[in-house]
């Protein structure tokens, strides 16, 4: 972090990262699930779950994004680039607060489809 444009850019990336999870947050509260989700065809109780856990989904990882963009724009403010950390790192911070370990009770890993 000696170059002084190396901190403006991860507080500029920190903050495209929050403003992210602000974009969940807003399509998890109007119910923006994916535009490819063919919910017609549903039964009314089954598609309102698929909505009611589309927007759980989007709300928890906006919660994710958001913290990952927090920690970024900390580690660049403060100068300490060994505290940013990677999603599995950014969860187990999430993990680490108080009250943060009961809704990680899942753990996160990638699906390949």
């Amino acid at each position: 972090m000696t170059d002084p444009m190396g901190q403006f850019g991860l507080i500029v990336a920190g903050t495209v990262i929050v403003l992210v999870a602000l974009q969940m947050f807003y399509r998890a509260y109007i119910g923006d699930l994916d535009r490819w989700l063919e919910l017609q065809s549903l039964h009314r109780l089954l598609r309102t779950a698929v909505v009611a856990l589309g927007r759980f989904g989007l709300a928890a990882r906006g919660v994710v994004f958001c913290a990952g963009g927090a920690i970024l724009i900390e580690a660049a403010i403060q100068r300490r680039p060994w505290r940013v950390r990677a999603l599995g790192g950014t969860l187990r911070t999430i993990g680490d607060a108080s009250l943060g370990a009961p809704p990680l009770s899942a753990s996160y890993r990638r699906i390949n489809i």
